[in-house]
């Protein structure tokens, strides 16, 4: 198949909005042809490069607003590629893509999202009217997706818009490199445990991860 994945950032932007994709193309880039379509988000990066078999095109703009692109041109690749692919895929959330969307159900195509979170922001007056805007374009997207993929049932159903289409949901975790464990490094760390109790987190360190309430924890602990 032809496949067109518009995702609003792209490796080598580090997050689970990007690693699952990443790992996900890797694989399927060899008996499909993929086209990943995104922002430029970094001058250094090129406009168009190959990554694991998968063809990414970066597309310009003209500013940002918190951390999604305010770009009209945009418009003009979505006609372009939509045109030529045989299945859309968005990422979720994302701002920027209900455009496609849109031009990807007037071409009768089959569209699918990828549905990573919904995204709650710190309460204030900018990021009430940044969440607003981006709830919308998610509701729109998902509004006009044949299917959406979710991790899991339980994220999923506690989210107001996991709720609104829970019925277009399949469930299905990301693909997951299978790891060797380095056995000198784990008898290291067994050593060094000993009978002591270890918490950790994994994860990307950001505000809405609620590093603080677990930090809190630790210290009551």
């Amino acid at each position: 198949m032809k496949i067109l994945f518009f995702s609003t950032y792209y490796y080598p932007y580090i997050s689970g909005l990007t690693t699952y994709p990443k790992q996900l193309f890797a694989d399927l880039g060899s008996k499909n042809e993929i086209t990943i379509l995104t922002f430029r988000y970094h001058q250094t990066l090129k406009t168009t490069t190959i990554i694991d078999k998968t063809k990414v095109i970066r597309m310009p703009y003209l500013f940002r607003l918190s951390k999604g692109f305010i770009s009209p041109q945009s418009i003009i690749y979505f006609k372009e590629l939509a045109g030529k692919n045989d299945l859309i895929i968005l990422n979720l959330p994302n701002f920027e893509g209900f455009v496609l969307a849109l031009i990807a159900k007037i071409l009768g195509k089959k569209l699918l999202a990828i549905f990573h979170c919904q995204v709650y922001l710190k309460k204030n007056l900018f990021n009430y009217l940044i969440n607003f805007a981006l709830n919308l374009s998610l509701y729109l997207q998902m509004l006009l997706s044949d299917q959406i993929i979710g991790y899991t049932q339980d994220y999923v159903t506690n989210t107001t818009l996991g709720k609104l289409f829970r019925r277009k949901f399949i469930f299905s975790l990301p693909p997951i490199e299978n790891l060797t464990i380095n056995p000198a490094y784990l008898n290291e760390l067994i050593a060094k445990k000993q009978q002591k109790i270890w918490l950790g987190y994994s994860g990307r360190v950001a505000q809405e991860k609620g590093l603080e309430d677990f930090i809190k924890a630790v210290v009551q602990l």
